[in-house]
């Protein structure tokens, strides 16, 4: 038992027996060192499945996301951390650790293409993954508040768009080539004036009563979760299995060592990557997945505050990557008869990434 709760202390540790503890609420709880989701700040949170968001922030809004604003001056009323399964616009909190909700997406998406031989899945925002989108904008950017602004779908001075990344996956299902799209919400999907229905020129209605993974109103064209406030749509219907949402899938677990395998990249002065940073926070917010039969491309990038990452790895692909970047600078590239693995810290190559066919 303890007595000076360091709940609200994000920065205090105590060190008994060359150990890490903290006192929370009269119990001794192990010390467990936190990032924020660009891996900028660290600190502690109460407990060890909480996920940091801002030191600085207000310890009474623990666990209140909707708390939360991007904007600096009002740093001082973010929350501390929150719970397991809480989100913050993209940025997921599950058991401790950063995700986002687009990859959890993705991994849902990749579950309906388990005993597919042909299939491509791309995770990116709209300009990229639907580059004439018959969606209306307003309903996915925002609008800007001003003449020149940014649009945005929040009243911050951070414009914040209305809906995160969109994935979307083109496979056969039933012997019919399907297209479908997943896309999480950081508005109500029934809010009055930006609802993502109005996109799909539904009403706001249309997704009400759901409280596990299902339908909106029987219509196997949208499906919608509450948990993650997250839609799945295809104009031809989707076959999905209800509630399955509940469990998240570990699809992407230790995906970066098994994309770089035992290959270490070295800068052109000899001294290998630092890749730690990416194997631990492994927070990714676009992808790219291509698969016909044996050859197969899978791409992540992740974008933090001040860097982006980009991992790749092909096999059996006919095109020679190694060549292409070998000028490309922040590019490292392996090559053997079978794989290429690229690290790139240039976004250049993920454009590049993702016009690649598995042939």
């Amino acid at each position: 038992m303890c007595l000076a709760s360091l709940h609200d202390e994000p920065l205090q540790t105590y060190n008994i027996s060359g150990k890490t503890y903290r006192c929370v609420y009269g119990k001794w709880i192990t010390a467990v060192l936190k990032y924020d989701w660009f891996s900028n700040q660290s600190a502690y949170c109460p407990y060890p499945e909480q996920c940091l968001v801002d030191p600085n922030g207000n310890p009474n809004n623990f666990n209140k996301p909707e708390t939360y604003s991007p904007d600096p001056s009002y740093a001082y009323n973010n929350p501390i951390c929150i719970n397991h399964s809480q989100h913050i616009f993209d940025h997921l909190c599950y058991n401790g650790e950063w995700r986002t909700r687009t990859r959890t997406l993705a991994s849902v998406l990749l579950n309906l293409t388990t005993t597919a031989n042909e299939f491509t899945l791309l995770c990116d925002d709209f300009k990229t993954t639907l580059p004439e989108p018959d969606l209306k904008l307003k309903y996915i950017q925002g609008e800007s508040l001003f003449p020149a602004a940014p649009p945005t779908c929040f009243n911050f001075t951070t414009p914040v768009p209305c809906v995160n990344n969109f994935c979307v996956l083109k496979f056969i299902d039933s012997g019919k080539e399907k297209t479908l799209f997943a896309v999480s919400l950081n508005k109500p999907i029934n809010d009055s004036e930006y609802s993502f229905l109005y996109a799909l020129d539904l009403p706001t209605t249309y997704c009400d009563n759901i409280v596990d993974f299902d339908t909106c109103s029987n219509d196997d064209r949208i499906w919608y979760n509450p948990h993650l406030n997250a839609v799945f749509y295809s104009k031809q219907g989707i076959t999905m299995r209800r509630g399955f949402f509940s469990r998240l899938f570990n699809i992407f677990k230790s995906i970066i060592q098994f994309i770089t395998g035992t290959w270490k990249p070295k800068t052109m002065l000899g001294s290998l990557v630092n890749l730690s940073s990416i194997e631990i926070h492994q927070n990714y917010d676009a992808l790219f997945i291509a698969k016909k039969d044996n050859k197969q491309i899978l791409a992540l990038k992740e974008t933090r505050a001040n860097e982006t990452y980009i991992i790749a790895r092909l096999e059996n692909i006919t095109v020679q990557l190694c060549d292409s970047f070998k000028n490309m600078p922040q590019t490292f590239c392996n090559a053997t008869a079978t794989e290429q693995t690229v690290l790139s810290f240039n976004p250049d190559v993920w454009n590049q990434l993702i016009k690649l066919t598995p042939t």
